[in-house]
């Protein structure tokens, strides 16, 4: 199989470059890294679709006891989707870590499983202390809560990457972020709103499934399944759009590493280091008395 050109992560890039990076990442790894996403994280989505389904499915015109009913299942399905974006960015993460690390035909679907059981509940508190902190700076000021919000974007990456604890996360995210905030915040928020606009697509057919249910009553029961259907769609489409964002920010952590480390700069400098070294000794090896040059053969 032939082994395709990896892409440079470590490299400093503006906004326009790295949105470029985000897109072309995507297109270039979209078999595996779909396939990552939905055999990892498509069952909680799917199950916390089916069940948004099911409550919009109940309508506000039912009975009492079905009216409750909804309303436990939009609260279950709004746990397991939290928990379903969880996942999915900690799928999201350990792909783009395991493509720095091994290149882009040197990992597998096993491989990004494996790392995820490993880091799903550690991202998954992360998210939970990230929203408290940024919840609580935007009740007290908005402009704080921003703020915390940009230095949020990655925080994930640093983890997974740099295998540290919250504590030590946030500090280096902070660090990272400093002097590049309007990067980093940018970086999420163009690829959020794309995502928002793509979203629209997928909520098309519950849309239609609403219009007819309200123009053809007498046939309630097949109308409730095309509405169910329709929001299942919406749903899962929708949690599948969220990963733009995520692949964006994810691969900026590289771009403010190389801002900030050069650790792309160095690796460069070594390499070249390298093969001069490695050209002195064929050299040196070439003018020994005992080799055919020196002896005239």
């Amino acid at each position: 199989m032939e082994t395709s050109e990896p892409l440079e992560l470590f490299k400093s890039r503006d906004f326009g470059d790295q949105l470029g990076l985000t897109f072309t990442f995507i297109r270039e790894n979209f078999r595996l890294l779909g396939k990552c996403v939905l055999f990892i994280a498509g069952p909680l989505l799917l199950v916390s679709s089916f069940l948004f389904g099911s409550a919009i499915n109940a309508g506000p015109y039912r009975s009492y006891g079905a009216t409750g009913g909804a309303i436990g299942s939009v609260f279950l399905a709004m746990l397991i989707l939290v928990l379903a974006f969880s996942v999915m960015t900690t799928v999201i993460n350990e792909f783009v870590a395991l493509y720095a690390e091994k290149g882009p035909d040197g990992f597998t679907l096993e491989e990004v499983w494996g790392e995820t059981r490993r880091d799903v509940l550690k991202v998954s508190f992360t998210y939970f202390c990230g929203a408290i902190v940024i919840g609580l700076a935007s009740m007290l000021f908005l402009i704080p809560g921003i703020y915390c919000f940009g230095i949020y974007t990655v925080v994930v990456t640093v983890q997974v990457y740099e295998r540290c604890s919250i504590s030590e996360s946030v500090s280096r995210s902070i660090k990272l972020v400093r002097g590049h905030w309007w990067l980093a915040f940018g970086i999420f928020v163009v690829p959020f709103i794309i995502a928002m606009v793509m979203r629209y697509f997928f909520e098309i057919p519950a849309l239609l499934a609403v219009f007819a249910e309200g123009y053809f009553t007498g046939h309630g029961d097949r109308l409730g399944v095309l509405s169910m259907v329709g929001t299942v769609i919406a749903t899962f489409g929708g949690a599948l759009c969220s990963a733009l964002p995520t692949v964006a920010t994810a691969l900026n952590y590289f771009n403010l590493r190389e801002k900030h480390d050069g650790v792309g700069l160095m690796r460069r400098i070594q390499t070249i280091g390298g093969n001069d070294a490695d050209s002195a000794d064929d050299t040196d090896s070439s003018e020994k008395p005992g080799s055919a040059d020196a002896t005239g053969w």
